[in-house]
């Protein structure tokens, strides 16, 4: 095989794949630097993809790649926007769009960022044929998505409101679920552990879920336990001081406590136990989302559990290759999570 031809079937794995949706086609110069060939022979792979129709010569000279797959036909891609940092959560969600792009033909781009900044959603959006957006908040950057000409669907937060297609695994309310389970086991003082952003939209409505629920139930009583942390502390070990300052000064008087995720359960234990008190014997706990890991805890932690979300995906897959409209209301669910019964609970007993 001729140096040609070996940069020709790089790039043509380059340009199925997508790598250059977000960046410009290297010049002649550049990809003989890149592949450590003279520039004729770079001339020559380039004019070889562009007679294949995997490179188009734009008006201004410029030469860009063209949205193909392996056999030369049109191939849809969508990028999938989702934060830093590991979490058994992100693995979920991009698991199941794997597989609802699967069935379409659709290449997926996972983008991890600190922030939504106006500039990435702009490149973003404009660079793919639609987007999958997985955060917590948007900090005033809804418009860039709303305004788009490409579909933008939201996961796990509600922005429907703004007229943004919103994917929801744990719908507002979900939230009764977990606290009648533990009215059934006879407990009546509940307490929620939050240790997150001020402006977390999704653990603020699951503390208004508690604070509801709550107030329809006078027989009942507990404390909010919140502390606002910075962009990606550790929540666990957050939920730990938290707890431990609590339980340091003799305050701690629920024999039930609801915590924002599972990672605040995590470090709730912890601190519960350190201070010698038994989990579920002297305090019960619980999480929303679970995130698969839960059950896996010792003690396994009793937790809400996210329905699968592939089929709901599956609309937006089709919408990207049809270039069509969103039809139905905007906010959408995968389904009502349920309840995993793990050891973290028992009956209190009364």
């Amino acid at each position: 095989m001729s140096k040609c031809d070996k940069i020709v079937r790089i790039l043509e794995e380059r340009i199925v794949r997508g790598e250059y949706l977000t960046r410009i086609f290297p010049a002649e110069r550049e990809l003989a630097q890149e592949m450590n060939v003279s520039r004729m022979t770079a001339r020559k792979a380039v004019l070889t993809l562009l007679e294949k129709g995997l490179l188009e010569r734009l008006p201004n000279g410029r030469i860009r790649s063209r949205p193909i797959d392996a056999e030369g036909k049109p191939r849809r891609h969508a990028a999938f926007l989702l934060p830093a940092g590991l979490s058994p959560d992100h693995q979920i969600w991009e698991q199941a769009i794997l597989r609802a792009a699967k069935d379409y033909g659709i290449g997926i781009h996972p983008y991890v960022y600190d922030h939504p900044s106006a500039m990435l959603l702009q490149e973003i959006v404009e660079s793919f044929d639609g987007v999958f957006i997985l955060a917590e908040t948007f900090m005033g950057k809804e418009r860039y998505l709303r305004d788009s000409a490409k579909p933008v669907f939201v996961l796990g937060n509600d922005l429907s409101r703004f007229g943004i297609v919103s994917i929801q695994l744990f719908p507002a309310g979900c939230g009764t679920i977990l606290f009648d389970y533990l009215y059934r086991l006879g407990h009546r003082e509940i307490a929620f552990l939050c240790t997150g952003e001020a402006y977390d939209d999704v653990l603020n409505q699951r503390i208004r879920d508690w604070q509801n629920w709550m107030a329809e139930h006078p027989d009942c009583s507990g404390r909010l336990i919140q502390r606002h942390t910075e962009w990606h502390t550790d929540r666990a070990q957050q939920s730990f001081a938290a707890m431990s300052e609590l339980l340091a000064a003799g305050s701690h008087q629920e024999s039930a406590l609801v915590c924002g995720t599972v990672w605040m359960a995590m470090g709730a234990i912890k601190a519960l136990r350190s201070h010698h008190l038994d989990v579920p014997q002297d305090v019960a706990v619980c999480t929303f989302n679970g995130e698969g890991i839960g059950q896996w805890f010792n003690p396994s932690i009793t937790s809400l559990e996210m329905a699968d979300p592939t089929p709901v995906l599956k609309r937006c897959m089709e919408i990207i290759c049809s270039g069509g409209n969103w039809t139905g209301p905007l906010l959408c669910s995968a389904g009502e999570p349920h309840l995993f019964e793990g050891e973290s609970t028992q009956h209190s007993g009364s």
